[in-house]
């Protein structure tokens, strides 16, 4: 298996038939992915991958499916909410120098999203980051939490909360004052 962030493919040795390749984050591709989407942790992340020239004018389509196991707070009680990501991607990345149709092509919903490239080199690591952004829940709920609960709206951790909730000496002294 290769690493998963910083995964490039060098297009000169692409053999003409389909190619597998299979990706695995690392410990520290785990801990740069927590910080870059703001997650309280990822546990494993992984790729298979398929890559196939489908010709100097329609480019490299690269298609397969992502999982992964990580931990984000939840909305509203900042408890930490497993979840599991399982994307299918399709891609399609269109050499731009290369191909002057590339920047008219028609895109069809639900069909392969398509990027560009100019070149020897893909970068495939943003794209499995920008597909495990997509696949995430953006508004994660820990069991139980119902839906017409308020959001929280800070990045503070549950101990922050808890130690903001100490006593306050003036305002103890403010309520003896407004008692005379």
């Amino acid at each position: 298996m290769a690493g998963f962030l910083g995964q490039q493919i060098d297009l000169r040795q692409l053999p003409k038939m389909a190619k597998t390749l299979m990706l695995s984050a690392t410990a520290e591709d785990c801990k740069t992915l927590e910080q870059s989407l703001h997650l309280r942790g990822v546990g494993s992340v992984s790729a298979t991958l398929s890559i196939e020239r489908l010709g100097k004018r329609r480019g490299i389509m690269v298609s397969g499916s992502l999982q992964a196991d990580i931990v984000q707070a939840c909305v509203i009680t900042l408890v930490d909410v497993p979840a599991k990501i399982d994307a299918h991607i399709a891609v399609r990345f269109v050499d731009e120098e290369r191909n002057t149709e590339a920047l008219t092509l028609d895109v069809e919903p639900g069909g392969e999203d398509v990027e560009y490239f100019s070149g020897d080199y893909i970068d495939l690591s943003e794209v499995l980051v920008q597909y495990m952004a997509l696949e995430m829940d953006h508004y994660p709920r820990a069991t139980g939490v119902s839906e017409d609960a308020e959001f929280v709206y800070s990045t503070a951790t549950a101990e922050e909360l808890a130690a903001d909730e100490k006593p306050r000496p003036f305002a103890e002294l403010k309520k003896l004052q407004d008692k005379t």
